[in-house]
């Protein structure tokens, strides 16, 4: 129970939404409002040094404002660059791969190691081109469409 609270109060905490908005009443909101929210600060225990620590809660809502709004700004920033700076889907058609070759694969270092298990792979769902200084092993030319140049 004092984790999901613990959790709530954070996330509230970094929401500039709600932190901005809790900043602006309190310095320029409508004074019925902003009266209703500072009596702590002047009736009860937070009244010793109330201006003082009014002033600290707002230096703090200020800088849990500007923390949660650049967090905002770099989530987008980095969603952007993820669609490689595009705003909506990624261009042109999807990948056709699949029984009926359509898509074409050029492999670099194909004849050996990691290449050369790339080729296996692609080997039933696309067409591919290898392009190696070494020789084309024996059991990839069996591969359909195999051809040494």
């Amino acid at each position: 129970m004092a984790s999901a609270v613990s959790s709530t109060l954070k996330s509230a905490a970094s929401e500039p939404l709600l932190t901005g908005a809790l900043l602006y009443i309190l310095t320029r909101g409508p004074s019925h409002i902003r009266e209703r929210l500072l009596r702590p600060f002047r009736t009860n225990l937070l009244a010793k040094n109330g201006a003082a620590r009014l002033a600290s809660f707002i230096t703090i809502l200020k800088i849990l404002t500007s923390v949660g709004v650049i967090r905002r700004v770099n989530d987008a920033l980095n969603s952007l660059a993820w669609n490689k700076w595009r705003l909506f889907g990624r261009p042109g058609a999807p990948f056709k791969f699949g029984p009926g070759k359509e898509e074409l694969v050029i492999i670099t270092g194909g004849s050996s190691g990691f290449g050369y298990e790339m080729v296996k792979g692609f080997a039933e769902y696309a067409r591919i081109v290898v392009l190696d200084v070494a020789d084309f092993p024996t059991e990839l030319e069996s591969c359909e469409y195999s051809q040494e140049y």
